[in-house]
């Protein structure tokens, strides 16, 4: 509902028309917030919320990208026992990642595409793999192949062990960042 020249001034026509400052208020079309100086702390831009904020699509920042908190950036996981030629799991949504793997049952070589296919996963993710166990090693090896693991070498993963890799979307391929081992 708009309110247009000669409608009365009512309440209903008020309350429907305008965005509510004190309750919940939705809105289909653009909302366009200017201010005249730029943001230098938490409580000072065009638009801020003492709560949380929920995007449903997509966020398009046309300058800088200041926050104090990233939540799930880096994230855990739980022991995953890998069988012989079986895929580490992943999560594609995931940046950040720490795996815990070992082999199931007794030492295991991972697939020769260790995450089976990539092709969901964004540019850049980190995936690290801590080996858990001395007896149930897991092995990665190198294969330069779509979806591989291009690293210096093949890495068996034992208790304490822990290799990292970065995914990249042109290559098609995990790359080894560093192990400790």
């Amino acid at each position: 509902m708009t309110v247009s020249f000669n409608s009365p001034l009512t309440s209903s026509n008020v309350n429907n028309s305008f965005m509510s400052k004190n309750s919940d208020t939705g809105t289909t079309g653009k909302i366009n917030q200017t201010n005249i100086t730029n943001a230098t702390n938490s409580t000072d831009g065009a638009f801020h919320t003492d709560g949380g904020a929920s995007i449903a699509k997509d966020l398009f920042v046309g300058q800088i990208l200041n926050a104090t908190i990233f939540k799930n950036i880096f994230k855990t996981f739980a022991v995953e026992d890998i069988s012989g030629g079986g895929s580490i799991s992943k999560d594609d949504s995931q940046s950040f990642q720490m795996r815990r793997v070992q082999g199931q049952g007794g030492p295991a070589t991972a697939s020769t595409t260790p995450f089976g296919s990539l092709s969901a996963m964004q540019d850049g993710t980190v995936i690290l793999l801590f080996g858990q166990s001395d007896t149930n090693t897991i092995k990665i090896t190198y294969n330069d192949i779509q979806y591989g693991a291009f690293i210096n070498g093949d890495a068996e993963l034992k208790k304490g062990y822990c290799l990292a890799l970065m995914y990249d979307s042109i290559n098609e391929r995990l790359f080894e960042i560093c192990r400790n081992f």
